[in-house]
């Protein structure tokens, strides 16, 4: 339990663990209606993950908090309810998330950064493992994690987006891409490749053959200039 040895407590008192010291559900909690009233907090239009944003805002914004260590209610899952079906609505935790970060203000924020994306990752992989189709596991992992610094990131996290970055690349190298391949300049246009020599290359291949055709130009003067004096000598 990360709860400190004191009557009432706010996140000032346990800044490293303040969104892991409790769990979401509001059931779990009593508010007084005259705080919630006033800092008008309320519950999101979520399919699923609405008491997220109502639980972690009040519990931000509370600047006296206590506990009591009783169970007063048991909580048990039904195939009907909105937690069993949750794996479609995955989106819905980072609505969830994106809403808190904007509502915490930047002095508080900077305190509760890593607790809070701790618990954002916690979140994300626990609404991840949810989806049942793996292509769409995949799109999910890369679409949540974005929302956090990648020293956050799992393993797994990071092979997909590498993966998906290479992806892209070959992707844009078949739409346009140019490259040196020997003399030529290879570009690729929708599939299509043209090879084009560079101006200096033109020159110099130019030059180079003008420099051949004057080399066997003197060569042959020679032969001549050669066969004219042995027939004089003659």
């Amino acid at each position: 339990m990360n709860i400190p040895n004191k009557e009432t407590f706010n996140k000032y008192d346990i800044p490293k663990v303040f969104f892991q010291f409790c769990n979401v559900p509001a059931w779990s909690k009593i508010y007084k209606a005259s705080f919630i009233k006033d800092k008008k907090i309320k519950f999101q239009n979520l399919k699923t993950c609405n008491d997220v944003y109502f639980n972690y805002i009040t519990l931000v914004k509370a600047n006296s908090i206590t506990f009591l260590n009783e169970t007063l209610l048991t909580w048990r899952t039904e195939h009907s309810c909105t937690t069993a079906t949750r794996g479609k609505y995955v989106y819905c935790i980072l609505q969830a998330f994106k809403a808190i970060k904007k509502d915490i203000s930047k002095q508080d924020f900077e305190l509760l950064s890593e607790t809070f994306y701790k618990k954002v990752k916690a979140c994300f992989n626990y609404e991840i493992g949810k989806v049942n189709e793996p292509k769409l596991k995949d799109y999910w992992t890369l679409k949540l994690y974005k929302f956090l610094p990648e020293k956050y990131w799992t393993k797994r996290a990071i092979n997909l987006k590498n993966d998906q970055i290479e992806k892209r690349r070959n992707y844009l190298k078949n739409i346009f891409s140019i490259q040196n391949i020997g003399v030529h300049k290879v570009i690729c246009i929708l599939g299509i490749k043209l090879k084009i020599k560079s101006k200096k290359l033109v020159e110099r291949e130019r030059y180079k053959k003008l420099e051949k055709r004057l080399n066997k130009i003197i060569k042959e003067f020679a032969e001549l200039k050669s066969l004219i004096k042995e027939k004089e000598g003659v």
